[in-house]
């Protein structure tokens, strides 16, 4: 195919957001804010008289975790100061809801996906929203939908800006969305908007976004662009057309039911295997063990702490050949080590990555395309960085 670029989705989205409010012409006190509600990660900034400026927080992130944790007091934590309860109470912390919103019940992803997660998959009761019958249980009996949950993403990212700007006059986003949404997922990811008080003036198709942020659009000899857009808890592929300085997304596929959390749980599957084959034991659930003083849950080999390191693993073996598992037994005091290689990931996991590759296949084939029939390839999302991703599209 084409030359490759290499790009984050989300500042994609975000870079997009901000040129369209330029565009727009919006000027004095900002009140309008660019968006990209993420699966795993979200991002938020502003255009302040024609710069850019993603917002940060007190640590220097610019990209914010799409997790929220519902305290058993009612407080309701988002983001970074979500994300330890990820392992401490995985029951009442939720992530990856953006794969559930405007879902029906019925849904052969919910069936094959809701599973896979620690937190409860449910039923939402009739009224709790006009869009998705999707909704994720709590301890406390409470159901919450991904609007709600996405809402309290905003939130957080509406406290951050305004903390920046000096004000809390912010009410209106220029947003982005997956090209494959349909009207229903559209209208449920608005609806978390309105929820967190915020209109949406303009919605902008994350293919498009990350083709304009290279300025694709302006080069003379490129007319097809495929976005490989592999994110978190999704995977995207579009075909773009580019013509007299337009982007039109010609056709989509994708899997909404593959996302880098599937790697982790595929790394998660080989980590528990090397528990068991070394002790013969089982690893435990966060709920049916009680820590002893000065032993943090993240080193003990429960459940939530071994797949927190299996993201770490596959993290850290986008650019090394091989990394470290360690984890405590608490009964027996015993260390499990054992050492995973790029090889170990690669077979392990060779099935995701055989149905990473079946979209780009399906739209090619369908449009009667081959590969040197593509100018350019822009790869976005941070799964896009595991090396095999990178040597398969080629």
């Amino acid at each position: 195919m084409g030359s490759s670029s290499w790009l984050f989705s989300l500042a994609a989205a975000f870079v997009v957001g901000c040129a369209v409010l330029a565009a727009l012409g919006f000027r004095g006190r900002v009140t309008t804010i660019g968006v990209d509600l993420g699966t795993t990660f979200s991002v938020v900034g502003v255009n302040i008289n024609g710069k850019v400026h993603i917002i940060n927080d007190s640590k220097g992130h610019l990209i914010f975790p799409s997790v929220v944790h519902y305290q058993s007091n009612g407080e309701i934590l988002a983001g970074y100061d979500a994300l330890p309860f990820l392992t401490s109470d995985p029951l009442n912390t939720i992530y990856n809801a953006k794969r559930f919103i405007g879902k029906n019940w019925n849904d052969s992803s919910v069936i094959e996906y809701g599973s896979k997660h620690a937190y409860t998959v449910d039923k939402l009761s009739h009224g709790q929203s006009n869009f998705s019958e999707v909704g994720f249980a709590l301890s406390s009996g409470l159901i919450v939908s991904p609007e709600q949950v996405g809402s309290q993403v905003l939130k957080y990212l509406l406290k951050l800006t305004a903390d920046f700007l000096g004000h809390n006059q912010v009410n209106k986003a220029v947003i982005a969305v997956p090209a494959k949404f349909d009207s229903i997922q559209r209208q449920a990811t608005g609806d978390a908007y309105k929820r967190a008080g915020l209109k949406v003036v303009r919605v902008i198709e994350e293919p498009t976004a990350a083709a304009v942020a290279y300025k694709l659009h302006k080069k003379s000899n490129i007319n097809h662009i495929l976005v490989y857009d592999f994110g978190g808890g999704t995977l995207d592929v579009s075909l773009l057309f580019v013509s007299k300085g337009s982007v039109q997304v010609y056709a989509t596929d994708g899997d909404d039911s593959l996302g880098g959390s599937d790697f982790d749980m595929c790394l998660y599957d080989l980590l528990v295997n090397k528990v068991y084959s070394e002790t013969g034991q089982q690893a435990h659930s966060a709920d049916e063990i009680t820590l002893p003083d000065g032993i943090q849950m993240s080193d003990v080999c429960v459940r939530s702490s071994i797949r927190h390191k299996a993201e770490e693993i596959k993290k850290k073996l986008t650019y090394a050949n091989e990394a470290v598992f360690t984890c405590q037994l608490l009964d027996t005091q015993k260390t499990v080590t054992s050492t995973i290689s790029v090889d170990d990931f690669t077979s392990t996991c060779d099935h995701l990555f055989q149905r990473g590759l079946l979209p780009v296949t399906r739209l090619l084939t369908e449009l009667g395309m081959t590969k040197n029939d593509i100018d350019e390839v822009v790869l976005v999302g941070g799964t896009t960085r595991i090396p095999k991703i990178k040597q398969m599209l080629r």
